[in-house]
């Protein structure tokens, strides 16, 4: 188990899956190698006012509002594809 970066475009549209508890986000990401499933998990807070403050302009936004095509750079845990560190450069988001 270590880190690994990985480089290139976002090849699907992000997937979101949710329930009471966790947030779910996944990306296929096509790079030199072939094409990697990658992803990153949340906890959801109880709701209340600041909801929205836990997720805009977070690493959970940046995977979530990538668009197909976009350049990526992704530190992902070599055995699961877990996202430690994600910066979308086309978007200019980290």
């Amino acid at each position: 188990m270590g880190l690994i970066t990985i480089r290139g475009q976002v090849a699907s549209q992000p997937l979101v899956i949710t329930n009471e508890q966790y947030a779910l986000v996944i990306l296929m990401v096509k790079t030199d190698e072939g094409c990697k499933e990658i992803y990153s998990q949340y906890c959801i807070p109880s709701i209340g006012r600041c909801f929205a403050k836990k997720f805009v302009k977070t690493k959970f936004s940046s995977i979530a509002l990538s668009a197909i095509g976009d350049s990526i750079e992704a530190s992902i845990w070599s055995d699961t594809g877990e996202i430690y560190h994600f910066v979308n450069e086309t978007q200019n988001r980290a």
